[in-house]
């Protein structure tokens, strides 16, 4: 008798969760984030110009770019990670632009402390690990640095741009991002579709942050310090509630988002179209 109760709970279970995954997919196709601001008028040109990535993006930019991988031990990132980041330097460089991604350091394990909060650890990791230690870039090359570590303080992720300076003149740069481990595990075991994939998401989500996105008000979420776009099927879009819903449906055949949407393209070919208009001009480049 009990194994027929566990049989006839054991599909019951799964029509609720079919149709909760089908009715959280429509509402979530359904229902976009509101833009900060929805207005008719294009959103200026020479601000997408101002905020993206000209060296990376814009032909006549950086010659060379290298992006180093470090990662605490237990952390190294997976073969689908990678591949989802070199797709997209390939799909989105400027034509011409030389690039690699080099697995680098390992950082030992006894390196990392759990003891919250790991921000202040994790910034003293990349400024010891990354790039030989904050190093100047020759002319024409440039580096961004991605550093993968058990936890970050409950975020997926994040990028960062660090400038030192000496007197008035900037120093050295450095670019980059975070991957945590424990929450993209966590999703995993929720999941049959493994760290890696899920890892792969942030990698491309906090990279499109590097190279400058979202910052357009007619497509960027009506929320404090948001910089993410307001589709719910783009990758750099925020992971709530609404944004799993919406995805829930390709995810249960494997397909997590992995792209910028049409908005967040068409932000980059606006933006290479006023960098080539205006080849003279200096445009700088903001803090991410």
């Amino acid at each position: 008798m009990r194994g027929r109760a566990r049989n006839l709970e054991f599909p019951i279970a799964w029509n609720r969760v079919a149709a909760w995954v089908l009715i959280g997919g429509l509402l979530g196709s359904a229902c976009a984030y509101r833009p900060i601001d929805p207005g008719t008028e294009p959103f200026p040109a020479s601000t997408l110009a101002r905020d993206l990535d000209r060296s990376l993006l814009a032909e006549g930019g950086a010659d060379r770019l290298v992006v180093e991988v470090d990662w605490v031990e237990g952390c190294k990132p997976g073969p689908k990670t990678i591949a989802g980041l070199d797709r997209i330097l390939d799909k989105y460089l400027a034509d011409g632009l030389d690039y690699s991604i080099e697995l680098d350091d390992e950082i030992p394990a006894d390196r990392w402390d759990d003891r919250e909060p790991v921000l202040p650890l994790i910034r003293d990791l990349i400024l010891e690990f990354a790039a030989d230690g904050f190093p100047r870039s020759p002319p024409g090359h440039e580096r961004r640095y991605a550093i993968f570590v058990p936890a970050a303080d409950g975020l997926n992720g994040f990028a960062f741009n660090w400038r030192g300076r000496e007197g008035a003149d900037v120093v050295k740069e450095l670019k980059g991002l975070v991957v945590a481990r424990e929450p993209h595990r966590r999703y995993a075991r929720r999941t049959w579709l493994g760290v890696d994939k899920f890892e792969r998401t942030t990698l491309i989500h906090e990279f499109g942050h590097v190279l400058g996105l979202v910052t357009n008000d007619r497509h960027e979420m009506n929320v404090v310090e948001s910089r993410h776009c307001t589709r719910l099927g783009c990758i750099v879009t925020r992971p709530t509630t609404r944004v799993i819903l919406r995805n829930s449906i390709p995810g249960l055949f494997g397909v997590l988002p992995d792209d910028f949407c049409k908005l967040c393209r068409r932000d980059i070919e606006r933006a290479r179209a006023y960098w080539a208009a205006h080849e003279t001009t200096t445009v700088d480049e903001p803090g991410l």
